[in-house]
């Protein structure tokens, strides 16, 4: 009776304790009553309103006793919240490989699970078959548990089940939550039920997928590649199991450094179906999106830079072989990733590099100037590289190569625009030499865009039947400070002039004259600049062709 009473004192302390409390109160009373004392006067303690049931949240994992458990889920006018504080602890107790035997025994064996079932409300069995369901993490096999699962299940299933010695009288329709259980059963008792496929099984209808493919990963791993390999009866399991496995599902360490299970199998799959790409076997799954998932989550693992190499290889043997694939590669930035590990590592990309031009992944081949600047500003190229890019751009991209570094062979980029940006971050001799190289081969139409849009004086693309003006203005510029640039300068200057002296209409004046201001601005001579402006001054008394001679534009040079 003396124990008693110091056990309701210390009870009384519980009533506002806090958790550290709680435990050292526990731990006294553990020292003169056993687990199953403590909860019974804590049971009545909170029938009686004197301390709130939450307690429980604290004494299950502290006791780890299954006669507490048991106690706690059998309850039934103590409190809601300590039956589920009950299941809950049950099924975490069922998941530890030594403690599950003496928690299952504690309730009765199969027949007390059975009989707890038919007990309980819905939203209970439902909590319970779950937490049976998640005892299993995926892990390590407990063949005995599975057993004793299995048995629960045929036991309240008769009528799919017959041979099962234990009867379940409770009638009511539950059968559909008792699939939540499949997932601690056998890998044989799973792949039993995915074989006969028997949709009038409760446990077959309903079953788990989510949650069965994280504890049955190997088991439905080896059906889905066998249904890969092309046979008929893996069909679904393909269908309900591929995707997980390619994108997810294990994430345990693989085979290789810095890898999951999850990648080694999409890696292994993807190689598969580049050797046999017309498979009947291959689902709908977009090849596409397993190579993405994998260099995504390599990166995420920081795996070795010859490991992101051979994805980015393989992504663009997809492209080759899937063109269909095109589409989603693109959206997913495969060419920006390519040009960014160039630029970083040129030498181990440069074979990736140059089979992304071959399957024009940056664009068709008469726009190579326009993503040239759009790669290079992107990928944040550096300027020691911007000369070697272009020439692998020009190299490889047009259908007959293209050597920038000669001075012959620009046949192949005739017809195509090129911002006059480009020019300037070229270093300047190699800017001229690949002028020039143009100039050649398209002296009778205008490529050459004004990077401003017209402010400068590269807006006058053509005067009178010459074409191209801008580009020689450009040539000019970039030559000034050269002793015989500046001559043939000096002497187009003075052919403008004749021209404009010469010329009947008085707009073909003012063009030859704009023109000759033009060429002297790119000369970069003040001196030739100067005669220049002294020549205009013969147009001031004519304010119909001063207008276009002399205006904000000539100001802005570049």
């Amino acid at each position: 009776m003396s124990e008693l009473n110091s056990a309701n004192s210390d009870v009384s302390i519980l009533r506002n304790a806090k958790d550290t409390d709680t435990v050292a109160t526990f731990t006294q009373l553990a020292k003169s009553h056993s687990p199953h004392d403590i909860c019974q006067i804590l049971l009545a303690e909170v029938r009686k309103e004197v301390i709130r049931p939450l307690i429980f949240s604290i004494l299950l994992p502290w006791s780890k006793s299954p006669d507490v458990i048991n106690q706690c889920m059998q309850q039934e006018d103590a409190s809601l919240f300590i039956r589920r504080q009950g299941i809950k602890h049950f099924g975490i107790a069922l998941a530890d490989r030594r403690r599950w035997k003496s928690t299952w025994d504690s309730a009765g064996g199969t027949q007390g699970v059975v009989t707890l079932f038919s007990r309980f409300s819905v939203a209970d069995v439902k909590a319970l078959s779950l937490a049976i369901g998640c005892c299993n993490r995926g892990q390590q096999r407990v063949e005995e548990r599975e057993e004793a699962v299995e048995g629960l299940l045929q036991a309240l299933l008769p009528s799919h089940y017959p041979k099962s010695s234990i009867v379940n009288n409770d009638k009511r329709p539950l059968q559909e939550h008792f699939a939540r259980m499949v997932t601690a059963c056998s890998p044989e008792f799973v792949a039993k039920l995915l074989d006969d496929r028997d949709d009038s099984n409760p446990l077959f209808r309903e079953l788990p997928k989510s949650r069965l493919i994280k504890t049955h990963w190997k088991l439905l791993r080896s059906r889905v590649d066998e249904g890969l390999h092309g046979q008929e009866s893996r069909v679904h399991d393909v269908r309900d199991y591929l995707r997980p496995l390619l994108h997810s599902v294990p994430s345990l360490p693989g085979t290789e450094p810095k890898t999951t299970a999850s990648m080694n199998f999409s890696f292994k799959v993807l190689q598969q179906r580049m050797k046999d790409p017309d498979s009947k076997s291959w689902p709908g799954t977009s090849e596409a999106d397993i190579v993405w998932s994998l260099f995504r989550r390599s990166i995420k693992k920081r795996r070795e830079e010859n490991n992101i190499h051979d994805l980015v290889k393989l992504s663009l043997q997809v492209l080759e072989i899937k063109p269909q694939t095109r589409v989603t590669l693109e959206r997913h930035g495969l060419w920006n990733i390519i040009a960014k590990r160039w630029g970083r590592m040129p030498k181990l990309y440069e074979d990736v590099l140059i089979h992304a031009f071959q399957l024009r992944l940056n664009g068709p081949q008469n726009t190579i100037g326009k993503h040239f600047m759009e790669t290079q500003k992107s990928a944040r190229i550096r300027p020691e590289l911007k000369w070697h890019l272009l020439r692998l751009y020009c190299f490889h991209v047009p259908d007959k190569p293209v050597n920038i570094d000669g001075t012959d062979g620009f046949a192949s980029l005739k017809g195509q625009r090129w911002p006059t940006a480009l020019f300037y971050d070229l270093e300047k001799d190699k800017a001229i030499r690949l002028l020039k190289g143009l100039l050649r081969v398209q002296s009778n139409s205008n490529w050459l865009e004004d990077r401003y849009g017209g402010s400068t004086i590269l807006r006058l693309s053509s005067v009178g039947e010459q074409h191209n003006f801008n580009a020689i203005l450009l040539l000019t510029h970039l030559q000034s400070g050269n002793e015989e640039a500046l001559e043939r300068a000096q002497e187009t200057v003075d052919d403008f002039k004749k021209k404009s002296a010469t010329a009947r209409e008085q707009t073909h004046r003012a063009l030859f004259a704009k023109a000759a201001a033009f060429f002297a601005i790119a000369s970069g001579s003040l001196e030739l600049y100067a005669n220049v402006i002294k020549w205009q001054q013969r147009f001031v008394r004519d304010p119909v062709k001063l207008l276009p001679v002399v205006s904000f534009n000539r100001l802005n040079s570049y």
